[in-house]
């Protein structure tokens, strides 16, 4: 059982990036949250390579809640694990903030924590229900 809760980190690294940038928002500007995405695909190499780290996202949200710009504000140290979660929530799209009953652009950060179980011993792609 505790293989199972390894690999669900890098799900609930991203959901627990939800909840901190909720935790930040001020009470009237309601936090962003994900509205459609996919869990970033772990890159071959890094899994052969036994790679982990996290990386810190910085995000432009337009008015919409569409994904303007995504930069690496600090690195995991693995350019390619820092690469695939850049361009896979680049894919999202987030709620929209509003400033006196409008919608605006937005910045905020997130993490994103990129961790192997220990079981598993690489290959391509993560083990079902990973």
């Amino acid at each position: 059982m505790p293989g199972f809760f390894k690999r669900l980190v890098p799900l609930l690294a991203l959901a627990s990036a939800c909840f901190a940038i909720h935790g930040q928002a001020s009470a009237a500007s309601p936090a962003p949250v994900l509205s459609g995405c996919s869990r970033p695909v772990y890159p071959s190499a890094s899994i052969a390579a036994r790679e982990t780290g996290t990386v810190t996202l910085s995000l432009n949200i337009d008015a919409t809640g569409k994904v303007l710009a995504v930069n690496i504000f600090q690195s995991s140290g693995h350019p390619a694990l820092d690469a695939a979660a850049r361009d896979s929530i680049a894919k999202c799209s987030f709620t929209q903030k509003l400033d006196k009953g409008k919608p605006v652009s937005y910045n905020f950060k997130m993490k994103y924590v990129w961790s192997l179980d220990d079981t598993y011993n690489g290959g391509g792609e993560l083990p079902p229900n990973a």
